[in-house]
């Protein structure tokens, strides 16, 4: 009988060990997502990136991602630059729409309670 209760501890260590990993890649997989000496867009490194918000949700670009993106507002306010280039068409600015629409999902997903309650137990190692 306590071959088994030991086959049945080993068990749990072993789920629990597989969990904290689970959850350390979790944190550090995200973590990435919103460093500041990257840019969200491009993921470029080293250059330095300007923190911007927008519908809540807050992100770094590099200043070549921060044109563009000043070129999209602009392009969203109908106001259209004669001389814009002409890959700024209706697909560009789905790109923008929807990259936007994954920023603001990822950041209510990371803010979940699940998560938070996730990140919590790798905090407090329970």
């Amino acid at each position: 009988m306590a071959d088994v209760i030991d086959l049945q501890g080993q068990k749990k260590r072993k789920l629990k060990l597989e969990q904290v990993r689970k959850l350390e890649a979790f944190k550090e997989r995200f973590h990435c997502n919103h460093c500041a000496a990257k840019c969200a867009k491009c993921g470029a490194h080293g250059e330095p990136t300007r923190r911007l918000m927008r519908a809540g949700v807050t992100f770094c670009l590099c200043s070549g991602c921060e044109e563009d993106y000043q070129d999209f507002l602009s392009a969203l306010d109908g106001l259209r630059d004669k001389e814009k280039p002409f890959w700024h068409n209706r697909e560009w600015l789905g790109m923008w729409i929807a990259w936007l629409d994954y920023q603001k999902t990822l950041n209510n997903y990371l803010n979940s309670p699940e998560v938070l309650l996730a990140l919590e137990s790798l905090l407090t190692g329970e």
